[in-house]
């Protein structure tokens, strides 16, 4: 599977932070905790599929290429169908951006895999070449 040997590595709503505030409508509940991860991250993942709504996956890559600096980090995979404006999006960032065109879900494993292990090793170099005690917030919690 694609997540063997990887940890932490689910959607944003099965993380148990950050918490939801008393009287918090869900909506701007799902909006700020949307926003915290994009921002804590290692990798970015946001996929398009066919015959469903992706409202919520659209805004939150919109949110994601507001900062230049998360593209490099982040896959946009998306079906046959997808609407061209999001298509667009993607190419505009792109090289930064990985585009993974699909038509099953084993394209999806299969570029996703390879896509990840490239993202992982350019992650790898902007750490190791970081002064000594710079250091990001990390996804493991």
């Amino acid at each position: 599977p694609l997540d063997r040997g990887v940890h932490n590595i689910r959607l944003v709503k099965d993380f148990n932070i950050p918490t939801q505030m008393p009287n918090e409508p869900d909506g701007l509940f799902y909006l700020r905790k949307s926003e915290y991860w994009i921002d804590r991250a290692d990798i970015l993942l946001f996929i398009f599929f066919s015959g469903t709504d992706n409202a919520s996956v659209g805004i939150e890559l919109q949110t994601t290429l507001a900062n230049p600096g998360n593209a490099w980090r982040s896959l946009l995979a998306y079906a046959e169908d997808t609407p061209s404006l999001v298509v667009g999006l993607g190419t505009r960032h792109q090289p930064d951006l990985s585009l993974i065109p699909f038509s099953n879900d084993l394209d999806i494993i299969k570029q996703g895999k390879g896509n990840i292990v490239r993202l992982l090793g350019s992650f790898y170099r902007s750490l190791y070449q970081r002064p000594s005690g710079e250091w990001e917030t990390s996804s493991a919690s």
